[in-house]
């Protein structure tokens, strides 16, 4: 059963959908308002790329809310197997090592909160992309991220220069809109009046994908039934460092970790991240309504999704299969996920040329 939290966000996917098939023309596989300096084929890609960016952000709220959830399980299954290994009369806290099934809840308990975080970061940029999209400004759309629209970042400096690289409106109060969509993720991340702990979930996110892991403490206490144990498992304070950095940082060892048990901070962390995509969401369904309705005139920009070449993979497998490459050119049958069919079908216009 997913978390309310997760239900609420993709209920404001689906509402951005709703209003997002409102004004898409199947005759062009396109949505009507992404014109201006588009051309066809540009209009299609950018429009499916929206469509595909939340099918994206709904499956990933899926799966943190799945992570969240086996994350638990296999946790509590470490745990158990853990607390067989303890004898209190004994000089040492472990008196054997960890069997084959502590090794794998283990192994999958840490597979689940890296991809969690994984996927915290993903969803952000995510947004990004959206925001990117309706507000119709000069970002190429598939490598715009956060780091983009962050206050000192790309958006807002080629906003206040005269160049208008942009490509924002002339009008002021369409370039206000346009500007406000953009810094709505920033607004949302900070609208509890400080962003630390996003800066910290993101650089705990760098360390687990690719960075030095450094050495994880767990806190044994006792526990609320006598003779038994707790485990807080502690999540560094300061990810972005090395380990002995970190303690230099933090004046010791005690405090180069942050006192709350890792689970209890991936749920806030999800909680908090439901809370701002669904403020984004909301602001982008706003911009879309107007756009539809021709109260506000955006000229989509074609740097948005740039035509140039760009690398092409020659690379079709190791070890090729024949059977599947004879499989695939006698295939009269696809099966696909989402809109795949009717995407397709609007787009045909755009390969009857080639």
């Amino acid at each position: 059963m997913l978390k309310s939290e997760t239900g609420h966000a993709k209920r404001a996917i689906a509402r951005l959908g709703l209003e997002v098939q409102r004004h898409y023309a199947n005759e062009t596989g396109a949505l009507s308002y992404f014109a201006g300096q588009l051309n066809v084929e540009q209009r299609v890609y950018v429009t499916d790329y929206l469509i595909d960016v939340m099918g994206t952000l709904d499956s990933s709220l899926g799966d943190m809310d799945t992570c969240l959830s086996q994350y638990k399980q296999k946790r509590e299954t470490e745990e158990f197997q853990r607390k067989s290994r303890i004898d209190p009369s004994s000089s040492q806290i472990y008196v054997s090592g960890p069997n084959k099934n502590e090794e794998d809840a283990r192994f999958y308990r840490e597979m689940l909160e890296e991809q969690f975080f994984f996927k915290f970061g993903g969803v952000i940029d995510l947004l990004a992309s959206v925001v990117v999209m309706v507000s119709g400004v000069g970002l190429d759309v598939r490598k715009c991220s956060y780091h983009e629209l962050k206050p000192k970042g790309r958006m807002e400096e080629q906003a206040s220069k005269p160049a208008n690289r942009l490509g924002l409106s002339l009008d002021e109060e369409v370039r206000e809109s346009q500007l406000s969509v953009l810094r709505s993720l920033h607004s949302a991340i900070v609208a509890d009046g400080e962003a630390d702990w996003f800066s910290w979930v993101l650089d705990r996110r760098n360390q687990m994908v690719h960075r030095a892991q450094g050495v994880g403490f767990i806190l044994i206490r006792q526990g609320k039934v006598k003779g038994q144990v707790d485990f807080v498992d502690l999540p560094p304070k300061y990810p972005q460092e090395g380990m002995i950095s970190a303690y230099k940082k933090a004046r010791g060892v005690k405090g180069s970790f942050i006192p709350e048990d890792i689970q209890d901070v991936m749920h806030e962390c999800h909680a908090r991240l439901c809370h701002i995509l669904i403020a984004v969401i909301d602001a982008c369904v706003s911009i879309c309504a107007q756009r539809g309705s021709r109260d506000l005139n955006i000229d989509q920009q074609a740097a948005q999704w740039p035509l140039e070449d760009r690398a092409d993979y020659n690379f079709n497998g190791f070890n090729p299969n024949q059977s599947i490459v004879k499989g695939i050119e006698k295939a009269d049958t696809a099966v696909g996920t989402g809109s795949l069919i009717d995407r397709v079908q609007g787009a045909s216009a755009i390969f009857t040329n080639e």
